[in-house]
């Protein structure tokens, strides 16, 4: 659902129903036991480089940030 920024009067925050946040939550769950599944096969040495590994992938990873205009458009940036 669409919450007005309290701290800057043109911003409209995008904030999560009750239903989309239990959805959230129910998916990492399930990400999280697919992990464990996926990883069972591994000692604890290769899942803490696995773990070591994927930590860097995502720290790197530049996700974009998208803007509503006023118009309707959007605009994106990354980093």
């Amino acid at each position: 659902r669409r919450e007005p920024d309290p701290e800057d009067a043109r911003a409209v925050r995008v904030v999560l129903t009750e239903a989309g946040a239990e959805l959230a939550e129910e998916f990492y769950a399930e990400t999280c036991r697919r992990v464990d599944v996926l990883s069972s096969g591994l000692d604890d040495a290769e899942r803490e480089t696995l773990a070591r590994l994927l930590g860097r992938v995502v720290l790197d990873n530049e996700v974009p940030t998208v803007f509503m205009e006023a118009d309707g458009t959007f605009r994106v940036t990354h980093g």
